[in-house]
């Protein structure tokens, strides 16, 4: 499962929302969004769109650069992570 599966099925759960209702809100058939959700469809840059306007949050949160607030301390541990794994 992606990131952005993973944390759009987060989001969802913290906001106690059922995913056909999410499902329907951002113009999908729930078997479709299901099979977005478990990695049996591939996620593609129109789906995130619709996915994050419907979950009232940015793009960058499904990507987990940044939490709910705008914090972008997330986005600094990645990239903090992946310049000593560079070095390694």
């Amino acid at each position: 499962m992606s990131i952005i599966a993973e944390n759009t099925r987060r989001i969802i759960q913290e906001r106690g929302l059922k995913q056909c209702a999410v499902a329907q809100r951002a113009g999908y058939k729930v078997k479709t969004f299901n099979n977005l959700l478990t990695g049996r469809k591939i996620i593609t840059d129109r789906d995130i769109e619709a996915i994050a306007k419907t979950l009232g949050v940015s793009p960058n949160v499904l990507f987990g650069y940044e939490d709910f607030n705008g914090d972008t301390s997330v986005a600094q541990k990645i990239g903090n992570h992946l310049m000593s794994q560079k070095g390694a």
